[in-house]
């Protein structure tokens, strides 16, 4: 029995004005931001191989690395360790923080108070849940990844370069749509998981129901994200080459009588500076982001667009899976 409910016109600059105000009203949540902004904030580094890089320069590069490598293995051993205990801690504060993000804003929008500490416990109840969600889609595309491109460095070694093109076109088409679907999932998934206390799949299986007839919704909400996103970040960079102009005259001024170091610590601090004022608007951007994707997930979570009787009964029955969970937990306190 078909369902022919039209679905309701998203709002979306109400949407981007209450989820500013809420990032406004509630700076609590900047801490968590900058938890997520951290963890998914890395640079992609581009090398580039020049041709006058020959032979005898990689030989030297060889002999150099191993030299070095001969005196301060142990060092280099030590730093590579630190590093990557660094990057995990970075990592799996992103989990905590991004559970307590989402879990603050979905109590917020629902009228209750909340704080740092009621939110950090949102994101330490959701934890493992929300590590779980981006494990499996991380191996999801791992996966996927392997079995499209695999076939196609195959036929290039083999040198059967125009069947490899037209592969590799294939491939990359089929990858990323799996990737556009993959985001949308992870950020439903997410929310549906958190606002109804469910399992990892049963999150899942509804985030897809939900992407699967909002596509044109959902892929508009992230193009305005994305412009929102360029636009502050790049009146952000002219505000600080704005603000820096006073301070590189003037450093070029002193710099001739205080010398090459001055300049340095001077470079030093504003390098420093920029990538700190980096790092503060993403992790407000990620308050206001994740706040956006909320509000715009309740708007079209409760219109009844569903397709058929049985995706309705479907959604009440994990709401209610979900409403007895927290019934017991509220008998056993």
């Amino acid at each position: 029995m078909n369902m022919n409910i039209n679905k309701k016109k998203i709002d979306y600059i109400e949407i981007f004005k209450k989820s500013f105000s809420i990032t406004l009203k509630n700076k609590f949540l900047w801490w968590f931001g900058l938890f997520v902004a951290i963890a998914g904030g890395g640079n992609s580094f581009n090398y580039s191989a020049n041709n006058d890089f020959g032979n005898e320069n990689s030989e030297a590069l060889a002999e150099n690395i191993s030299y070095y490598w001969s005196l301060y293995s142990e060092w280099i051993i030590l730093g590579i360790v630190i590093i990557l205990i660094l990057f995990l801690s970075f990592v799996l504060l992103g989990f905590l923080g991004r559970g307590a993000l989402i879990g603050s804003l979905v109590k917020i929008e629902k009228g209750e108070e909340m704080n740092f500490t009621k939110g950090l416990r949102q994101g330490r109840k959701f934890f493992w849940r929300v590590l779980l969600l981006e494990v499996f889609a991380s191996l999801v595309m791992l996966f996927l990844g392997l079995i499209l491109f695999i076939p196609v460095i195959r036929l290039v070694v083999l040198e059967a370069y125009v069947p490899a093109f037209i592969l590799g076109a294939i491939a990359v088409i089929i990858f990323l749509s799996v990737i556009l679907l993959v985001s949308f999932m992870r950020v439903y998934s997410r929310i549906y998981m958190i606002e109804g206390n469910l399992k990892v799949m049963e999150s899942i299986k509804l985030a897809y129901n939900l992407f699967k007839i909002n596509v044109k919704e959902s892929i508009l909400m992230a193009i305005f994200l994305i412009a929102i996103w360029i636009i502050a970040s790049i009146s952000l960079l002219f505000f600080i080459a704005l603000a820096s102009i006073p301070f590189v005259i003037g450093g070029l001024i002193l710099s001739a009588a205080m010398g090459p170091l001055f300049v340095i610590t001077l470079g030093f601090l504003a390098t420093a500076t920029v990538v700190a004022a980096g790092i503060f608007w993403g992790a407000i951007y990620a308050v206001f982001s994740q706040g956006s994707w909320v509000l715009f997930f309740n708007k079209i979570a409760k219109n009844k667009f569903r397709n058929n009787e049985s995706e309705v009964k479907e959604e009440l029955y994990y709401k209610k899976v979900a409403e007895q969970k927290s019934l017991s937990k509220r008998k056993a306190g």
